[in-house]
């Protein structure tokens, strides 16, 4: 009581009469404001924490996000396709993105990666239900064709982009890639290099890809390119069959 007559003295509680006032205004503020400040911090709460995805649902959004993202790439070429742009192909956010990829470059060569993993499978698949390597072969080939990348240009501008690491990683799944389809087409990686057959699949790629500008198209007969990613496939076999 003493108190509450200081305050008034003071001017305080002008509005106030009484302690019993005070008290009840008091306790008035503090349930409607202070609730409201905690329920205006726990919403802030709500709204940042991002949703968490099960690694299933990673799983299937980098699937199609790779090979809706490839396929822009192969048509517009990779400068020309945008972090922004691949986002749109699947409706996800920047920042999940980057929650997936540390950066494009990273997007692309595990969008790669994931291709020639599908590459595999499906021939794992047909051999496992008794395809003979000459079959292998035929279905190889065709689904090479069905391989989308970036131009030749682009894939050295990427090469200049990315760590050593990053490359040397993206190399060596490459190597294993050609030695597992060496076994499964019934030779060994002993006999038949894994990484001859990288190269000769590198010049198969080139010869499968448009070249329309640059230094390169020049000297390229576009309309031949056909008939030439058939003999370098055909080569390719070739020297992983031995015959």
């Amino acid at each position: 009581m003493k108190n509450a007559g200081k305050a008034r003295s003071y001017g305080l509680y002008r509005h106030l009469r009484t302690s019993k006032e005070i008290i009840e205004n008091l306790l008035n503020y503090w349930s409607k404001n202070i609730y409201n400040i905690t329920h205006l911090k726990l919403l802030k709460v709500v709204i940042r924490v991002p949703k968490i995805f099960s690694e299933s649902e990673k799983l299937s959004h980098k699937q199609l996000l790779f090979d809706r993202g490839l396929a822009l790439i192969m048509e517009r070429g990779y400068k020309n396709v945008t972090v922004d742009e691949l986002i749109k192909l699947t409706g996800g956010s920047k920042g999940y993105f980057y929650l997936l990829f540390e950066s494009k470059e990273d997007f692309f060569l595990k969008a790669v990666m994931w291709q020639m993993e599908q590459i595999f499978q499906a021939l794992l698949d047909a051999s496992q239900q008794g395809a003979t390597p000459s079959e292998l072969s035929v279905l190889h080939r065709q689904l090479y064709r069905k391989l989308k990348f970036a131009n030749y240009e682009d894939m050295f501008y990427i090469n200049q982009k990315v760590s050593k690491e990053q490359w040397q990683q993206f190399r060596k799944f490459e190597e294993d890639f050609f030695a597992r389809i060496i076994k499964l087409m019934g030779s060994s990686p002993s006999e038949r290099d894994p990484q001859i057959v990288s190269n000769l699949s590198a010049l198969t790629y080139l010869s499968y890809m448009p070249v329309s500008s640059g230094e390169t198209a020049q000297y390229w007969f576009s309309e031949k390119s056909d008939m030439v990613t058939d003999i370098l496939l055909e080569t390719i076999h070739r020297y992983i069959t031995g015959h």
